[in-house]
């Protein structure tokens, strides 16, 4: 790699787009990020109020066939994170979920406040029981 090259991709952000939630059943979730090199991810969980001290996050280090690295270029790498759960999570409940970086401070709120709602500390999303809204998009 040339030094201007690695100089560049020493300048790069970590994540250069996403998380995207793709999927998302009670015990599997599907995410996609690109990052500007391969990536050492842990995924957090949490349902339950927030203010729960009985509510605490659950560590998903993300390896192995949880996390696939595609390559798509010299600073984008495709990461597909597939979680298949133990437990399934609970059904109409809140759940909040956190994405860190390894040698990186702090998760989403940190490096993505963006994506969050206002007022919120972690991105969340509901496994509901049944469809009432249905919303279907195509990428061709």
């Amino acid at each position: 790699m040339s030094s201007s090259s690695a100089e560049h991709s020493e300048s790069l952000p970590s994540i250069l787009a996403g998380p995207l939630l793709r999927r998302q059943e009670a015990g599997r979730l599907v995410l996609w990020l690109v990052g500007s090199r391969p990536l050492n991810l842990t995924l957090s969980l949490r349902h339950g109020a927030a203010d729960d001290s009985s509510s605490s996050f659950i560590d998903y280090p993300l390896t192995g066939q949880r996390c696939q690295v595609v390559a798509v270029g010299r600073h984008a790498f495709i990461h597909l994170i597939d979680l298949q759960l133990e437990a399934d999570l609970p059904l109409d409940t809140w759940v909040d979920y956190d994405l860190r970086v390894e040698g990186e401070p702090g998760g989403i709120a940190e490096w993505a406040p963006h994506l969050l709602y206002e007022g919120a500390g972690y991105p969340d999303f509901v496994v509901r029981s049944s469809i009432d809204h249905l919303l279907h998009g195509s990428c061709r």
